[in-house]
């Protein structure tokens, strides 16, 4: 399936150097973090890990995945939904760029997240 959230290309002036580039994407990164201090929204960790995408850092795309997921799963049953979404999302993601075992990765961490709150199917 393809993962149609994960075909983002970031514009490139021709006039920047790969240095600026790389400035301008920390500089991306900072408000990332800024905003995730103020808010833990799912749209805005999904957001972060396109972002991470679409720049190929698909590692840190993980992570941001890795993490958005643990603190979904530390808020339990309240935020079963955005978890919901954002292991979505990873499938989707792991769709595009994981190799067999990071395909499925995702789709386990739903199904334990089954049974963390209360067994019940979502």
């Amino acid at each position: 399936m393809p993962a149609q959230g994960f075909k983002v290309e970031l514009p490139v002036s021709s006039g920047g150097s790969v240095a600026q580039l790389k400035e301008e994407f920390d500089r991306v990164r900072a408000l990332y973090d800024r905003l995730l201090e103020r808010t833990k929204h799912v749209k805005v960790w999904i957001s972060l890990a396109q972002f991470e995408s679409a720049a190929g850092e698909i590692e840190k795309a993980r992570a941001v995945f890795t993490k958005a997921n643990a603190h979904f799963k530390a808020a339990g049953a309240e935020a079963k939904e955005e978890r919901v979404l954002l292991l979505e999302s990873w499938r989707d993601f792991e769709g595009s760029f994981g190799d067999e075992a990071q395909q499925g990765a995702p789709a386990k961490l739903m199904q334990r997240a089954r049974w963390e709150v209360g067994g019940k199917r979502w």
